[in-house]
């Protein structure tokens, strides 16, 4: 990642991804990015970097939180881990490794705190908060015309306010 840290530390690469596998590995990692930026603009309010009761807590499922229960920490994991692929040096991967090890901890507070906050008020507050790390199965992801245009919506949305921040609106 930062040429000259591998030589100074006597480390070589462990693989050599080329340079068609280090565009792939690029993409990933800004697709990994992009998936937590769409999680945090998704939570609005309800974001925070201390894990916190907001004014009407509630657990979301919608938007990137609908695909994986801790869209986030995913999407971080998912950059992290393609930049330790791309460096592939054991330092790189000891990194990432005790980075995803502490997101992984964090989300688990943050799953302690929704359920003793909460309280266990439901089935559903309860399914939801422990299925944890788990993807919804692909069958959950058929939907019904009028809700594939209600997500596609919420896209438009957030490229919306994307560009409106690039324009400083």
């Amino acid at each position: 990642m930062f040429p000259g840290i591998e030589r100074s530390l006597g480390q070589t690469p462990l693989w050599d991804v080329g340079s068609r596998g280090g565009y792939i590995i690029v993409w990933l990692m800004f697709a990994g990015l992009a998936f937590s930026w769409w999680a945090r603009i998704h939570l609005g309010r309800l974001w925070s970097s201390t894990i916190t009761r907001k004014e009407g807590h509630r657990i979301v499922d919608t938007g990137p939180y609908g695909l994986v229960r801790h869209p986030i920490y995913t999407g971080l994991i998912a950059a992290l881990s393609a930049t330790a692929a791309v460096d592939a040096t054991i330092t790189a991967l000891i990194g990432a490794a005790l980075v995803i090890f502490g997101l992984f901890l964090k989300a688990s507070s943050e799953e302690r705190f929704l359920m003793l906050d909460l309280g266990v008020k439901s089935k559903k507050v309860t399914a939801e908060v422990a299925k944890g790390w788990r993807v919804r199965s692909p069958r959950s992801y058929i939907v019904s015309h009028e809700e594939l245009f209600r997500r596609l919506d919420g896209v438009r949305d957030v490229a919306r306010l994307v560009s409106q921040a690039m324009q400083g609106n």
